[in-house]
């Protein structure tokens, strides 16, 4: 009589399950792989834990990565986990990892360099900067890492420049001075902006006198920063006459450049002069696009430039449709934005990629994730392909949700049709 089969024993069981998880992670299958993991022991070993992990955290499974007590202290599992908290904008999560590993620093556990550079760009991208500043301290104190190279310095640079502290910006820079860090054209950029946004534009145009002096020529963004700014104060006029300078210099505008003088004009009531430049734009060789174009923050306005361009008996094509409820979204006006769409389909306009995208971020922004997959659901009977901005907009909306799973999901969507996921 053939014995009994013996139950596999706890390592063994653990052993086995880490195996079908890395093969269901490797194979795309998100969701199946984090039921898999739910069924785990509570404390499987250290070493499956340091295969398993990373490959759940690279996945965008944080959550499930982190469910394990105690984690192992090893930098390559905790970096992981950070890097996918912060990738997903989750930060109070990772910074809830680094805060007691102050003590892990001083017994000399490193950090990696690239892990700290991301946690605190997406700190400073929260306008978290103080809490940026402070954690550089705390790691480069605690012997965590031996100084910032240049990436976190510009992001402590970039996040003050964003709350308007300039001073601390200043302070920074010279910081990086004194550690032999030169300034590049990207963060003598930021202290451009900064000063524009706070209303110092002479402080700004300092700022560029450093950059020439130091060997640093401005490039279209320094010269975008002021006319952007000219033009929300109604000075179109010195707006366009450095444009028409920065173009004797030899530097091309870009779609920002263009986009902000469109706003400027639309400020100033030179409707038809927007729309010109405007139409213009493809020939110049920067094609508005639904993001950039029609800066202006004041729907008003813009209904404004509809009414003037019916009342010329010009036709409202899609961008023009799309630029209008892209604007009527980003103030929450998701019925406004829906009408809009109603009224391009009465002028028998087929809505593309774009148009849909932007319908789903004001669903989004309003929290109706669920009338999100609707218009995504809509698309796929229309034969319409979301891009990987159709699928960030969805990803936000969940993510802000808590809707992880779900996020995972989309995620391997976005895998099976090809598009790689960007940091959203």
């Amino acid at each position: 009589m053939a014995a009994p089969p013996q139950a596999l024993t706890p390592t063994l069981h653990a052993s086995f399950l880490c195996s079908l998880a890395l093969v269901l992670l490797r194979a795309g299958r998100l969701s199946a792989a984090s039921q898999i993991v739910s069924s785990f022991p509570a404390s499987p070993p250290a070493s499956l834990l340091r295969r398993l992990i990373p490959a759940l955290a690279s996945s965008g499974l944080a959550a499930a990565a982190v469910r394990f007590r105690p984690l192992p202290v090893d930098p390559h599992t905790l970096n992981s986990i950070i890097l996918s908290y912060c990738n997903l904008r989750l930060l109070r999560p990772a910074l809830s990892l680094l805060r007691p590993r102050e003590e892990m620093c001083k017994r000399g556990v490193p950090f990696d360099g690239v892990t700290v550079n991301t946690v605190l760009v997406g700190l400073c991208r929260s306008g978290l900067v103080d809490e940026a500043a402070r954690l550089t301290e705390m790691l480069v104190g605690g012997r965590g890492i031996g100084s910032l190279d240049v990436v976190g310095w510009n992001a402590l640079i970039d996040g003050y420049c964003k709350v308007q502290d300039m001073a601390a910006a200043l302070a920074v820079a010279e910081r990086m001075r004194k550690q032999g860090v030169p300034l590049d054209v990207v963060r003598y950029n930021s202290l451009v902006a900064g000063f524009c946004h706070s209303g110092d534009a002479s402080a700004a145009w300092d700022v560029v006198e450093a950059m020439k002096a130091d060997g640093v020529e401005p490039n279209v963004v320094t010269y975008t920063a002021f006319i952007g700014e000219y033009c929300k104060r109604k000075g179109i006029e010195e707006a366009f006459n450095l444009y028409e300078g920065m173009v004797r210099l030899g530097v091309l505008p870009d779609v920002v450049t263009l986009s902000a003088l469109v706003d400027g004009l639309c400020r100033d009531g030179w409707f038809s002069e927007a729309y010109a430049l405007f139409r213009e734009m493809d020939n110049i060789g920067a094609p508005p696009n639904h993001v950039t174009y029609l800066k202006a923050r004041r729907v008003k306005e813009s209904f404004g430039l509809l009414g003037e361009m019916v009342s010329r008996g010009v036709v409202i094509d899609l961008v023009m449709y799309t630029a209008m409820m892209d604007c009527l979204g980003k103030e929450g006006e998701i019925e406004e934005v829906k009408d809009m769409l109603q009224h391009a389909l009465l002028d028998n306009l087929t809505p593309n990629c774009v148009t849909y995208t932007v319908l789903i971020d004001a669903h989004c922004r309003t929290g109706n994730v669920d009338g999100a997959e609707q218009v995504l659901l809509q698309m796929e009977e229309k034969s319409v392909s979301p891009n990987v901005i159709t699928f960030s907009s969805i990803l936000n909306g969940l993510v802000k949700r808590g809707c992880l799973n779900k996020a995972a999901d989309y995620m391997r969507k976005m895998k099976d049709s090809g598009i790689a996921p960007n940091v959203f």
